[in-house]
């Protein structure tokens, strides 16, 4: 642990803007996300809340190789910025900010790049209530960095671990109704510290997939999104007759899931389901989505009785939204499911699963039957899975507006929101990542041949440009 509370002379100005994202900091760990770079944004951050009037933040890190040395330099950093640090050790990145929350404290850094490949690496920051910092304001944290106009101090170092706090109460929360088989799969990810041991607490009986905590994710890169990379959990579920299985990305916040039968359910039916308990509890109540969420979960959540509310994809965005409005919960199609309701407003992997656990113990029939019930009576809809197609940094800004602008031509100007293009019968969705060098691209259609006709369309749009790789084949509805 570093012991000095001087600005290390090591500390470069030197920084690619690229890294500074729209909703955390995040790029390659070797040459632009360094120690150096680390330590001046550490005492950026820790000058704008010391000027806010804070006095003490947390720093938590992941299992990357990269992370303990990124994770002293911005200990380090705080600590010369004048502002006390209370270090959490390996951490996901929701009990960063539960800790935040619960323990009072100014803000939080959390050392992570989620689900990236171990080469990146990244830093998640909240402020006082574990408020996410938005996409302004991580670039005023950007111009105060290269700026180098620090406070200077002598900050106080603490250790503490909110796990056990943590973990005790999801206990609370969420018990189960009868015994309960479930699998959790962190993929060798933190979540492993808290997943395993929060759903045997609240009664489940629990089957360990990839549970040891390893650097560099040997297994399989931990991101539910990804459907491949949950393969061997549908495989387990089956294996060990489960009723579900549960898996995390890299620090926890974003969770999947797998029923009885070991069919994997897109996260926008996990928001659905899990917004029709809240419903029970508050009827009426709003509910916020993301852009690239299904019309089918939009309308299951209509049917029973919820106000659906469409917004810019971002977790950010997202929780600071429901913060200001009010709004007890909301979810993205990438798997970020927000609590709000007797919680701080976090976007909660493990929090997800053990409701998800307590409902399916609430119930006589298996969860896969809770899905069919949700979907009954809808007509047919076919939705493409969220596609990343490769797409350079400094490139995919430009190529996603456009490629708008070509399929914009194509539906007549129509807007669903603000948000996706609407065809009438039909939608598309293609937007810069905020996380990954790519273009994501999601479609959904009533009808097959609309549902082809929409894919030609952003095929035949994104192929004009050398700089995207269009993924091979034919994409089938997911």
């Amino acid at each position: 642990m570093p012991a000095s509370n001087d600005l290390s002379p090591r500390m470069s100005r030197r920084m690619n803007p690229h890294i500074f994202r729209a909703y955390d900091v995040r790029g390659l760990a070797e040459d632009e996300l360094t120690p150096a770079v680390a330590e001046r944004i550490g005492a950026a951050f820790a000058t704008d809340i010391r000027r806010r009037g804070g006095k003490a933040l947390a720093v938590g890190r992941d299992s990357r190789p990269s992370s303990p040395a990124l994770y002293e330099a911005i200990i380090a950093g705080v600590r010369a910025a004048g502002i006390d640090v209370t270090v959490l050790g390996l951490t996901p990145s929701p009990v960063a900010g539960f800790a935040t929350a619960a323990w009072a404290l100014d803000g939080a850094i959390n050392v992570t790049a989620s689900h990236n490949p171990v080469r990146f690496n990244g830093l998640k920051l909240v402020r006082a209530g574990a408020a996410a910092l938005l996409p302004e304001e991580i670039q005023d944290l950007r111009a105060l960095a290269e700026s180098g106009d620090f406070e200077r101090g002598r900050g106080a170092l603490t250790e503490r671990d909110p796990k056990p706090e943590y973990v005790a109460m999801l206990e609370r929360r969420f018990p189960v109704a009868r015994p309960l088989r479930v699998v959790a799969d962190p993929g060798n990810g933190v979540a492993t510290l808290t997943g395993p041991a929060a759903l045997r607490g609240a009664g489940c009986e629990v089957v360990g997939l990839y549970t040891e905590l390893l650097e560099g994710f040997p297994n399989h890169l931990p991101d539910p999104q990804a459907a491949e990379t949950m393969a061997d959990l549908g495989r387990t579920v089956i294996d060990h007759e489960a009723d579900c299985g549960f898996a995390w990305d890299g620090d926890g916040d974003r969770v999947g899931l797998v029923d009885e039968s070991g069919r994997r359910h897109e996260a926008d039916w996990i928001v659905a389901l899990l917004a029709r308990d809240l419903l029970h509890r508050h009827p009426g109540a709003r509910v916020l989505l993301d852009g690239k969420c299904s019309l089918g979960a939009i309308r299951a959540i209509r049917a029973r009785g919820g106000e659906p509310v469409l917004t810019r994809t971002g977790y950010t965005l997202l929780r600071r939204r429901m913060a200001a409005e009010g709004i007890l919960f909301g979810g993205e199609a990438s798997g970020h499911v927000i609590f709000g309701e007797d919680y701080y407003g976090i976007d909660d992997g493990v929090y997800a699963a053990c409701a998800i656990a307590r409902l399916a113990a609430a119930a006589d029939r298996p969860l896969s039957a809770r899905f069919q019930e949700m979907k009954a009576g809808m007509p047919p809809l076919f939705t493409s899975r969220e596609i990343m197609m490769p797409c350079g940094d400094a490139a995919k800004f430009r190529v996603a507006a456009a490629v708008n602008a070509r399929l914009r031509a194509a539906c007549d100007g129509l807007e669903a929101e603000g948000l996706r293009l609407d065809f009438g019968d039909g939608w598309a969705l293609v937007r810069a990542s905020n996380t990954n060098p790519v273009l994501s691209v999601r479609f959904e259609a009533e009808s097959r041949d609309r549902y082809d006709a929409i894919r030609t369309l952003i095929w035949e749009a994104v192929g004009e440009h050398a700089e995207v790789t269009i993924p091979d084949g034919v994409e089938e509805p997911a």
